[in-house]
């Protein structure tokens, strides 16, 4: 056993840290689409979170199923995973070798586990699930368009346009087509940018790190938290740490502080 004075009970917190609760939603909606699940933490998580600590009414829409991830190769014992760094087992780790449905379903508990963390319920979590590398942007603006006219006139963030990846690409392009041809329906949009990619963005975006208008340490914090369900481990749960199998690069990130980068459209 440890001594008891080697175990700490509580951690005492600086006052910019002590922050009431995320509020009972009562402002303006605003939707984040994000590709994947795990889109939502590495690259939204700072501005999700503000929005919910500021009572916004913060809806997460994740719009492809994740079924593609390479992932599943790993997790069912094919190669050395470069997070885990090593060969799976599933026999000895206690699971069935996961079919393509075992991956959403874990997928989305982990994106649940996430969104909480983030300050956004359950109920306002939504899953389209389109295959991966399937969506298109007619797909995509029929998704947007869906959730303007059950909300409202809400707020649109999603992935930029400029990234080449094709779920994150396409979801940029939708709402990039529909802010430019109904300026009135869809004015406040906003694009968030892989971190990699910022050095490239065309001036006239104005590409540039997030930085929250209050509480930034608490923000920061539960973004981190958000990460954690990301590499939770415990199959007979169902969760697999598929987060970290696929990008733990982009995680790593996170942990490190690397900001949120946002940019207008045109």
């Amino acid at each position: 056993m440890f001594p008891m004075a080697s175990v700490p009970r509580y951690v005492s917190l600086p006052s910019a840290m002590r922050s009431p609760v995320v509020p009972a939603a009562t402002g303006r909606p605003i939707v984040f689409y994000t590709p994947h699940a795990d889109d939502e933490t590495l690259f939204m998580g700072e501005v999700i979170a503000y929005h919910a600590l500021a009572g916004r009414v913060v809806h997460v829409v994740v719009c492809c199923d994740g079924s593609g991830t390479g992932a599943r190769a790993h997790l069912n014992g094919t190669g050395v995973n470069g997070w885990w760094r090593r060969r799976h087992q599933p026999a000895v780790e206690g699971y069935a070798p996961l079919t393509a449905e075992d991956v959403v379903a874990a997928r989305e508990r982990e994106a649940l586990g996430a969104c909480a963390a983030l300050g956004v319920p359950p109920e306002r979590v939504h899953f389209e699930r389109v295959p991966d590398g399937d969506i298109t942007t007619t797909i995509a603006e029929s998704i947007i368009a869906r959730y303007e006219t059950q909300l409202r006139n809400p707020g649109h963030y999603t992935t930029s346009w400029l990234d080449p990846s094709h779920d994150h690409h396409v979801l940029g392009e939708a709402l990039h087509y529909l802010n430019n041809a109904h300026p009135t329906v869809y004015g406040d949009v906003r694009y968030l940018l892989k971190r990699e990619l910022v050095a490239v963005a065309p001036r006239a975006v104005r590409a540039r790190p997030y930085k929250p208008p209050s509480r930034p340490a608490v923000v920061r914090q539960m973004a981190l938290n958000a990460t954690n369900a990301y590499r939770a481990w415990c199959p007979t749960a169902g969760l697999f740490a598929i987060g970290y199998h696929s990008v733990a690069n982009y995680f790593l990130e996170v942990e490190a502080g690397r900001p949120d980068y946002i940019h207008s459209d045109y």
